[in-house]
């Protein structure tokens, strides 16, 4: 990885700079914001791995637009870059062996794309695996990405997605990402979802084969245009202090304090979450440093540090607080009480999935209350009416639907699936 330009800004903004001295909470928003590519042209090299599930469900056009969104790929690669194109249904045929980008590369995996053909069941985990650890052949400083093409349910072979999302973090601490692809209404969302985020790749929901093409073109984008890669967010509490990131980021724990692994960063990307900020009893008049490190594999991002006051209760109520975190916190609350409502509809716990609406839509309403906010209020009504329908079966394209939309909430991205970006001056 090249080093990072300059101009990388990390900001922390708290609801309130005042925390009661008997203990309490404060809420922050963090935004990151990853400086531009210098020069337009200038990249890092990729080593890519492109899997295609060729299981029997694919018949029809699935397969015919999974062939057509590789070949799109490599098209935009070149010489620099290294490829591996593997197909499985419960077998691996490798269509293309790693190897650099070039004329032939792309000549004979449009040959043997061409004789493909759909299989029998689904052993997801064999398929992508292997595609790993094929793009991974002489790999060298390229940054590593698998992206995986399904449009079912894993049958055989490893079918636990504790065990695949544990596979999918592993490949990521040694530099391959992971982004998953799930075509039609079949596919398990939720297991995709949880491999795209423990590898540190997208997922994307394509209701219709033809759009494979253009999904993989996005996040094929976002790969040529990394601009920090190994990316972690390092928290040195105040003491007392315990820290909850309310997004789906691995949080380990170093010798100074809280790590959260967040993906690599692209390009202009602003990557913003919100956290909440539990302090023990403290004397009043103590001072609160909270300081926030950006990392990268090349080295500091950027750094900043917030300093609360510990007050007496009363005071600590009356205090202005900044509604914009707020509503980022709420909004926040909400995309993860429904992306749990969705996963456990799918499961078929429908009493469950409901109360955890409900559960969160008191929590919200009590912020509201706590603010006077009208906005606050508006967005715990609207949860409120959701409970109904998490409560009851849902069809798999509405499910997915409301799974991918909540997903790209906490994940900061767009409502397609990619990477927020600021527009350049």
């Amino acid at each position: 990885m090249k080093p990072l330009p300059p101009a990388t800004t990390l900001l922390i903004q708290p609801d309130g700079l005042l925390i009661p001295a008997n203990g309490g909470q404060r809420l922050l928003r963090l935004v990151l914001r990853a400086p531009l590519l210098p020069r337009q042209g200038e990249r890092n090299p990729l080593s890519l791995g492109l899997i295609i599930d060729r299981s029997g469900s694919m018949s029809g056009n699935k397969l015919g637009h999974a062939c057509e969104a590789v070949l799109q790929a490599l098209a935009r690669l070149d010489e620099r870059d290294r490829v591996a194109v593997l197909a499985y249904d419960t077998e691996v045929q490798v269509v293309q062996p790693a190897g650099p980008v070039d004329a032939t590369c792309r000549q004979q995996t449009a040959r043997a794309l061409k004789l493909l053909r759909t299989g029998g069941s689904t052993d997801l985990g064999l398929g992508w695996l292997s595609g790993c650890t094929e793009a991974d052949k002489g790999r060298g400083d390229r940054l590593g990405r698998c992206f995986l093409l399904t449009d079912g349910l894993t049958n055989a072979g490893i079918i636990d997605p504790v065990e695949l999302s544990g596979h999918a973090a592993a490949l990521r601490q040694r530099g391959m990402v992971t982004s998953t692809f799930g075509i039609g209404d079949d596919f398990d969302e939720a297991m995709l979802g949880a491999i795209a985020e423990a590898g540190g790749g997208g997922f994307y929901d394509i209701a219709r084969g033809e759009g494979i093409i253009a999904a993989v073109q996005r996040e094929l984008g976002e790969a040529l245009e990394v601009v920090a890669t190994g990316v972690g967010l390092h928290l040195r509490l105040p003491p007392g202090a315990q820290i909850e990131v309310l997004a789906p980021y691995a949080v380990s724990h170093g010798a100074a304090g809280p790590i959260v692994a967040l993906p690599d960063l692209v390009s202009g990307q602003e990557l913003s979450f919100s956290m909440l900020l539990t302090q023990a009893a403290v004397p009043v008049g103590t001072t609160l440093p909270l300081t926030l490190t950006a990392v990268s594999t090349t080295g500091t991002l950027a750094e900043t540090t917030v300093t609360f006051t510990a007050d007496e209760a009363g005071t600590c109520a009356r205090q202005e607080l900044d509604r914009q975190v707020l509503m980022a916190a709420a909004q926040a609350m909400s995309a993860q009480a429904r992306r749990q409502a969705t996963r456990s509809n799918q499961d078929g716990d429908f009493d469950f999935a409901a109360r955890t609406i409900g559960t969160t839509t008191r929590a919200l309403e009590m912020m509201a209350d706590s603010a006077e906010s009208p906005e606050l209020a508006e967005l715990a009504s609207g949860l409120a009416k959701e409970q109904e329908v998490y409560g009851a079966p849902m069809n798999a394209r509405t499910r997915k639907d409301r799974y991918f939309a909540s997903t790209n909430t906490v994940m900061s991205r767009t409502v397609s699936g990619e990477s927020v970006r600021v527009p350049p001056p």
